[in-house]
């Protein structure tokens, strides 16, 4: 899974390049 450095924080990416946020329960999505 591809992964970004953002502010510090590793930011993972689904296979699509959706950002998938671990700290929510639910799966957060966001374009960046």
């Amino acid at each position: 899974m591809p992964t970004r450095t953002i502010n510090g924080k590793t930011i993972e990416f689904d296979d699509e390049g959706f950002m998938v946020d671990h700290t929510q329960w639910d799966r957060e999505i966001a374009k960046v």
